[in-house]
């Protein structure tokens, strides 16, 4: 796991955000396969990638992938 740059983290949170009021958006418009889906796939991608950055954060970005999810 590395340290993000500072332009893959401004796009992955920049994402993040945009995507999730497009979820709110499906749920209030009661589009909730739409909402649904575009959590899963779209939404749910950035907040694992933001996650593993936090995790990496916390251990000074010397935790490999395998190691990362092992004791959850």
């Amino acid at each position: 796991m590395k340290k993000p740059s500072e332009p893959i983290f401004v796009s992955c949170t920049s994402n993040f955000w945009w995507s999730l009021q497009n979820v709110a958006k499906g749920i209030w418009r009661d589009e909730l396969p739409y909402a649904k889906s575009m959590f899963e796939y779209i939404t749910k991608a950035s907040l694992d990638e933001m996650a593993s950055w936090w995790i990496g954060t916390n251990h000074n970005f010397k935790v490999s992938q395998k190691e990362k999810w092992a004791n959850i």
